[in-house]
């Protein structure tokens, strides 16, 4: 699997032109509606792994408002090009299709409130836009995690690791014979270690459709991570995929419980 440094470099000029198209539909028609504090650009493009592919590509804009500001954004850019199922406003500009959401700037203070991805999409955006450099000071100051929060967030993830892996869970759905349930614990699993890894590193939780390609990335994790994500994965088709399966869990327990030891978290 290619890391993010190889994307990066593979797609940098194509990054580069996502990110101009998107600076200037703001240049051309977000800056000058005065309820507009500031411009998020979020996503792939702003991560800087974005690539359009068969399906076709989004760049993520996030307008923020002043407190209590509405913005119609059909009336000011248009039908959207989406379904009124998809969750936010599609438009295209210059053969680039945008999709835009409109908050006010306290969903931005309260940041800590929110879902993990949200503030994990936060954390990465960049600032297209910042009238008065509210947003500056925003994304300088509302990251900051303290330790005795990565403390809880970890154990927390941890915790739920244990209870789905323990062994009377295995044996109950062994016994059974449930292996598509005892896959599904095993899956809930991984993505709790995945979890744990975001935030013994200081961050929030991605999506989960970005969760186990974003953790490649990160500082602390175990030496054989490649390896030992791969049997965490495994499928559950025979008994050697099973017990393949059991010991890489039980590793990535270990690894996380003398962590946690090492850390004073628990004793």
């Amino acid at each position: 699997m290619k890391r993010l440094p190889e994307i990066l470099n593979l797609q940098r000029k194509e990054i580069e032109l996502y990110r101009k198209a998107a600076a200037a539909f703001v240049e051309r028609e977000v800056r000058i509606i005065p309820e507009v504090l500031g411009v998020l650009l979020t996503g792939s493009v702003a991560r800087g792994d974005a690539r359009k592919g068969p399906l076709g590509l989004m760049i993520n804009l996030t307008i923020v408002l002043d407190s209590h500001a509405t913005l119609d954004l059909n009336n000011r850019f248009g039908p959207s090009v989406e379904p009124p199922d998809f969750p936010f406003h599609a438009i295209y500009r210059e053969n680039e299709l945008f999709s835009i959401e409109a908050i006010e700037i306290e969903q931005l203070v309260n940041i800590k409130n929110q879902q993990e991805s949200v503030a994990f999409a936060r954390k990465e955006s960049l600032i297209l836009f910042d009238r008065t450099g509210q947003i500056k000071q925003w994304k300088t100051s509302a990251f900051n995690i303290s330790s005795e929060e990565i403390k809880q967030r970890a154990l927390m993830y941890y915790r739920w690791f244990k209870y789905l892996v323990d062994e009377y869970h295995f044996e109950k759905w062994a016994y059974r014979k449930a292996w598509i349930q005892l896959a599904h614990n095993y899956n809930a699993a991984c993505e709790c270690f995945c979890s744990f890894l975001f935030c013994i590193n200081g961050g929030y939780v991605p999506r989960k459709d970005w969760m186990v390609y974003l953790t490649y990335e990160l500082v602390e994790k175990p030496e054989d991570y490649d390896q030992l994500i791969h049997s965490m994965y495994r499928s559950l088709i025979t008994e050697e995929d099973i017990a393949h399966r059991a010991t890489a869990i039980r590793k990535a327990n270990q690894w996380m419980e003398i962590y946690c030891k090492t850390k004073g978290w628990i004793t």
